[in-house]
């Protein structure tokens, strides 16, 4: 088995060809528990960690992600569309993905 570090989302043409391939393991997410279950750890929302705030005169659109890897990425801004569907739709396996929470 291998697995790549490439410390944030892996591009997609990067990892296409070990597409299905389980042997092939991909830490996607690497942070604090803090910044991947704020709620549990720290009584804030994955929306107080975001980059995109009213208050910074950027709106981040709806509907915000809940804690977990997605927790602190702002839809249609981040460029995590592609992978989240190809994870979605099981194009990447489950079994292929791995985080690093520390």
């Amino acid at each position: 088995r291998a697995v790549l570090n490439p410390g944030n989302f892996y591009h997609e043409d990067i990892t296409e060809k070990y597409h299905g391939d389980d042997r092939v393991i991909t830490i996607i997410y690497e942070a604090s528990q803090d910044k991947f279950q704020p709620e549990g750890t720290t009584g804030h929302t994955c929306a107080d960690l975001l980059w995109c705030k009213p208050t910074t005169g950027c709106t981040p659109p709806e509907p915000l992600f809940s804690q977990g890897i997605w927790c602190r990425m702002v839809r249609s801004h981040d460029g995590i569309e592609n992978m989240k569907k190809l994870m979605d739709d099981s194009v990447i396996l489950p079994e292929q993905t791995a985080v690093s929470i520390h």
